[in-house]
């Protein structure tokens, strides 16, 4: 498998989903961004399971990382703004990581406009 089908197909599986009982009761289990597509910035909303840490990484087709944000958990849930304007990232697919001090790591498709 080529390297662009081996990241699609990474890509494919990190889909963020939020179902509706997570909405009902306020409560959401993973992660999540928006606005996606992006422009120069995105909220990150970190649920109640993430403390200490986060890092964040921006990493693109060919593998290149670059650390975007670090941001500080609490126990409860937590929105991080993060402005992308200084990496001047060129509009395209973009995998979003993100790992914490207690050892949660989450990856998403990040869309830049």
């Amino acid at each position: 498998m080529s390297a662009n089908k081996q990241t699609a197909a990474f890509l494919a599986k990190t889909e963020q989903h939020i179902n509706t009982d997570e909405l009902k009761n306020n409560i959401i289990a993973r992660a999540y961004i928006y606005p996606n597509p992006a422009y120069d910035n995105f909220r990150v909303v970190f649920p109640v399971a993430y403390k200490g840490v986060a890092r964040m990484e921006v990493i693109d087709i060919n593998g290149k990382s670059r650390t975007v944000h670090k941001a500080h958990i609490k126990q409860a849930q937590t929105v991080v703004d993060v402005n992308i304007t200084p990496l001047a990232l060129k509009s395209g697919l973009y995998s979003l990581l993100m790992v914490s001090t207690d050892g949660k790591t989450d990856v998403f498709r990040l869309i830049i406009n």
